[in-house]
């Protein structure tokens, strides 16, 4: 019995801040806490996921109930999240009295809540900004002591192995200086300087996960983004928390590079839909080396979808040595060696 054979594809791998006008500390919170507070009572109340405990919702009548989480409270309504995870918005009027208490306690809770976390906010940027002079200081300091190295008379190698341990003792420095202020653009800065100069070890561990956790949408990660990529979770992190649609984009689709490379078909559906959302959302944005990710995304969905380990393997026209026509398929069912060679 002879049994057809499909030509499967098999792949083996051959081994400093500018400075700031001061703003006072009271300017600073008034305004930004007025601010914040007008939205969120006009624009209604979101809680932070770690806060939304199910409860049980009932109606006026209370014949009907469901469980479910708020999402956000609006000025007339509540959109709850049910246990399916679908959405539900309602009237706050059709709720029962209890519900409406509930409510009326959680939006007072809630704009406590923003308000404190602007205010804090706003303070930590204060103190930031209290620290400009001291981080220009560490800096100038680092700058005196690496001109001293390049005017040594040694070369190049020498000048890197001894520039590497000043880069460490300067970013300790740093990172000591704004560990109190860490959502702070001073704080950003100094994690942009750490990594910027090649800091090893708990020094760039800490600085990178400081920028995902607290600059997910600054466009100044976009650098980085090759360096966080090296950390799968860190990526999947930053691609989860990123609102800035540059960032956004990057990190899907250096996510969908890094699962894909894994050859793992269990993660194939996952990178398909990656990839196809930097295809519909971010086509027009540019890595760091300025190239579009539209194009860079399409090769790779090609690929994913074509040229995996498994997949049939896309069909090949060309002439033997004798210039006879041929087609892969026409070798459909027999052991096929496909050797790819170039000459430059």
């Amino acid at each position: 019995m002879t049994q057809e054979l499909t030509p499967k594809i098999e792949l083996h791998r051959v081994g400093w801040p500018p400075r700031h006008r001061p703003v006072s500390r009271w300017s600073i919170s008034r305004w930004q806490i007025t601010l914040a507070t007008l939205f969120v009572i006009c624009c209604g109340v979101t809680a932070p996921s770690w806060s939304q405990e199910a409860r049980t919702w009932t109606n006026a009548s209370g014949k009907f109930s469901v469980e479910a989480t708020i999402k956000e409270l609006k000025r007339d309504s509540v959109v709850l999240i049910l246990a399916d995870g679908t959405e539900r918005t309602v009237a706050l009027d059709q709720l029962s009295e209890a519900d409406r208490r509930y409510a009326a306690d959680y939006r007072k809770t809630m704009l406590a809540e923003n308000a404190a976390k602007k205010k804090a906010a706003a303070e930590s940027k204060q103190r930031g900004e209290d620290l400009k002079d001291e981080l220009q200081s560490i800096l100038d300091s680092f700058n005196q002591r690496e001109e001293q190295l390049k005017q040594s008379g040694t070369d190049a190698a020498q000048i890197r192995n001894a520039r590497q341990p000043l880069v460490q003792e300067t970013s300790q420095q740093l990172l000591k200086l704004v560990e109190a202020v860490p959502q702070s653009e001073v704080a950003r800065d100094v994690y942009i300087w750490v990594v910027r100069n090649g800091a090893q070890g708990t020094e760039a561990a800490t600085a990178i996960e400081a920028l995902v956790q607290h600059f997910a949408d600054s466009p100044e990660i976009l650098p980085f983004i090759g360096l966080i990529a090296r950390d799968l979770a860190m990526l999947e992190k930053l691609q989860s928390k990123a609102k800035d649609k540059a960032v956004k984009g990057v990190a899907t689709f250096m996510l969908a590079r890094q699962l894909s490379s894994a050859d793992n078909p269990a993660l194939e559906e996952r990178v398909l839909k990656l990839l196809n959302e930097v295809i519909s959302k971010y086509a027009d944005v540019s890595d760091s080396a300025r190239r579009p990710l539209g194009p860079q995304a399409e090769r790779l969905l090609f690929a994913v979808e074509n040229l995996s380990i498994g997949k049939v393997a896309p069909d090949i026209i060309g002439s033997d040595l004798d210039g006879v026509a041929f087609k892969l398929s026409d070798y459909r069912g027999k052991v096929v060696v496909l050797d790819f060679w170039g000459d430059w």
